[in-house]
């Protein structure tokens, strides 16, 4: 069950992180043509506005294309912001999720036999506190 969260958790914090440096570069005005999860060869993919998606053969990371010269051309501040969009996306989705990751916990600690699930959406989160649960 953990190794089921775990491989469902991470792609989707993943995908948040890489939105977080698209939305954050889109705000900024610089350009970018895809986001990808995975690296290497293309699965599968589709085109969603200006931003193709796609899965890629190797699920070992992720990446958004940007145009490195219109990026290179904006004030440092706007070139931080837009590194640092993944991160501020990623610590906005475990705060978000925290107070339904912790009610499950605590709800999954009385109840015998409880399997913890996540309803809001961050289940990396889910996934480290149902360990915390089956260790102890």
């Amino acid at each position: 069950m953990l190794i089921t969260s775990i491989l469902l958790a991470v792609p989707f914090a993943l995908v948040i992180h890489e939105l977080g440096h698209l939305v954050t570069a889109r705000s900024c005005n610089v350009p970018a043509s895809e986001l990808g999860l995975g690296l290497g060869p293309k699965l599968f993919g589709f085109q969603l506005g200006s931003i193709r998606f796609s899965l890629r053969a190797l699920p070992l990371g992720s990446f958004v294309r940007l145009d490195g010269a219109a990026l290179r051309e904006r004030a440092i501040e706007q070139q931080l912001f837009v590194h640092l969009g993944g991160i501020l996306f990623n610590l906005i989705a475990g705060l978000a999720t925290y107070d339904t990751v912790t009610k499950l916990t605590l709800s999954s600690k009385t109840n015998a036999g409880a399997t913890l699930t996540s309803t809001s959406g961050n289940l990396f989160l889910a996934a480290v506190c149902q360990r915390e649960i089956t260790s102890s």
